[in-house]
């Protein structure tokens, strides 16, 4: 799964909405695809020419509940994100509650993508725009692996590397008008 072409798309997707305050809430480096979003939230931003700003990038447990200290410190800047992407719909829902409890409209006074389109997702009143990754097909693509394996093939001709898609949902709109991006 191509986690840094992930991003890039969720990132493209609100500089397309004409936000430019971008932050990126990710995951601990012990993560193996960690550093490849974190690398496409990078790319993006730079292909874009918006400078790179520390400040807006957050590391934060992929555990629930941990996020908030990540989230706040997000949300305290004086510059805060006009939007934000999340490593993870976990982290995504975190971030909607913590905007709730602050009087701020997820999805209206921050943009918000998501990752991995969560059974929740679904199941959520928001509707979180999240990225998406072809699992079912890559499912079957690993039987066929596998019995290609089996059958002596040389892994290094059966690796494949599945771009995700965007799911739309009602998280992410223009930046509010109030906010000069």
């Amino acid at each position: 799964m191509d986690g840094t072409y992930g991003i890039k798309i969720a990132c493209k997707r609100l500089i397309g909405l004409g936000h430019r305050r971008i932050g990126y809430i990710g995951v601990q480096d012990t993560y193996a695809f960690a550093a490849y979003r974190e690398q496409g939230y990078r790319e993006a931003l730079g292909e874009a020419s918006i400078a790179f700003d520390e400040g807006m990038m957050m590391r934060t447990s992929m555990r629930p509940g941990l996020d908030e200290a990540a989230i706040m410190s997000l949300l305290d800047r004086e510059d805060r994100p006009t939007a934000v992407i999340c490593a993870s719909d976990g982290i995504a829902h975190s971030l909607v509650r913590v905007l709730r409890e602050h009087g701020l409209r997820p999805g209206a006074d921050v943009s918000i993508i998501g990752y991995d389109d969560a059974p929740t997702v679904r199941l959520s009143d928001l509707g979180l725009t999240t990225v998406v990754h072809p699992i079912h097909d890559a499912g079957k693509a690993l039987v066929d692996i596998l019995l290609a394996r089996m059958a002596g093939a040389d892994p290094a001709d059966l690796q494949q590397v599945w771009k995700p898609k965007l799911l739309l949902g009602q998280s992410d709109t223009q930046p509010p008008a109030s906010i000069v991006a």
